[in-house]
């Protein structure tokens, strides 16, 4: 970028945020992005990734383009990733019983986190708690992470192989089913395991 605005190449921070923001591009789209830019303003200023972004039709998660309500409204929809994720950071118990200074501190927190989580998003990296919060809630991980945001770039089977690993986990069956499912029996158990298993593929909404 650095050869149509004349300046100093991106320093190693700043092309790592770059990378973040623009992952789920094609090289040969930013390149038009950039050139569309430096055209529209005569190479005047270096663009933003958000400014590449608008640029290529899409939207920019960072600290900056998501509010504290809106991480609060999804937590407590628990209908995306980012609602399950955001409500698993902040806790249920808070969400339904703290007042609105203390949830707009923790969303803070959580937005602070959203540049690395969508990036792992994007590419389908999900830890095994993340993975064990969107089968609680049931929500597909092949989904968007928030809305307007593209959907991941993974593998169906590596997603099915986790899904599958975390929801025939000790961990999960303790923390995650309800009291009265927890020493589910085997044949009840294969068949929840199966219902969501057959509901990752449909996803990409």
């Amino acid at each position: 970028m650095s050869d149509y605005y004349g300046r100093d190449p991106l320093n190693a921070a700043a092309l790592v945020m770059y990378s973040k923001l623009l992952i789920n591009h094609a090289p040969e789209q930013i390149a038009q992005a950039v050139e569309a830019h430096c055209m529209s303003t005569g190479g005047s200023f270096f663009p933003t990734a958000n400014k590449l972004l608008e640029w290529l039709g899409g939207v920019s998660v960072s600290p900056e383009s998501i509010k504290p309500s809106q991480i609060i409204a999804a937590a407590r929809l628990k209908k995306t990733p980012l609602g399950v994720i955001a409500a698993g950071l902040i806790g249920s118990n808070d969400l339904a019983n703290m007042d609105s200074f203390y949830l707009n501190q923790r969303a803070e927190e959580v937005r602070q986190q959203l540049p690395q989580l969508v990036s792992d998003a994007v590419q389908g990296h999900y830890d095994d708690w993340h993975m064990s919060l969107m089968i609680k809630y049931k929500v597909n991980p092949l989904d968007p992470f928030y809305e307007g945001l593209p959907a991941p770039k993974a593998g169906l089977d590596v997603l099915k192989n986790q899904a599958y690993r975390v929801l025939t986990s000790d961990k999960h069956q303790r923390d995650c089913l309800p009291k009265n499912e927890i020493n589910t029996p085997l044949a009840l158990g294969q068949q929840r395991v199966s219902e969501f298993i057959k509901s990752i593929g449909k996803g990409g909404k």
